[in-house]
């Protein structure tokens, strides 16, 4: 056995080192990747004022909005996707255009209309 060895299984000290740098640099990625899930391309999804724009806005800032979960927030970022490919431009110019969403009715609509901002 060298000098830089450890009493755990032959281990080196190298050896660790390496792992440790591989573990933190892991870390460090999925920290970053967490983070620009919030905001694509760095377009802000929200104004100062807390208002949420759902023509860029992702999945978890619409989930913010009361009264929709994760199943309308993804059908709302769905069907903007969608409309992005087919026509371009903005999906949503108004609260009304978010009725055109399945499982948006006028109630859903007028609720999340405090919070929104169509830019």
């Amino acid at each position: 056995m060298d000098k830089e060895s450890l009493n755990h299984g032959g281990t080196t000290r190298s050896e660790l080192f390496s792992f440790i740098a591989a573990i933190f640099i892991s870390v460090c990625f999925c920290v970053a990747f967490f983070i620009s899930s919030f905001s694509k391309g760095g377009i802000s999804t929200s104004s100062l004022d807390g208002h949420i724009n759902p023509n860029v806005a992702t999945v978890f800032s619409m989930m913010r909005l009361g009264g929709v979960g994760f199943g309308k927030a993804s059908a709302i970022v769905s069907y903007r996707e969608q409309w992005a490919a087919e026509n371009g431009g903005r999906a949503f110019e108004s609260c009304d255009d978010l009725r055109r969403v399945k499982g948006i009715g006028p109630k859903t609509a007028e609720q999340m209309c405090e919070r929104l901002v169509f830019e």
